[in-house]
């Protein structure tokens, strides 16, 4: 069973310094806990590849 958690802001720091910010999601898996990279990934992709 899938269940949602509250979302984490977290800031990247890139070795060029540049900084961005992902929200990571809190996903409870049976008994499992991870964190899912919600929204923004592809923004600070899109960025790299300039």
């Amino acid at each position: 069973m899938l269940n949602a958690k509250r979302q984490i802001a977290l800031t990247l720091v890139e070795p060029c310094l540049s900084v961005s910010t992902l929200n990571l999601a809190k996903w409870s898996i049976r008994s499992n806990l991870s964190y899912i990279i919600n929204e923004d990934y592809n923004k600070v992709f899109e960025e790299q590849q300039r």
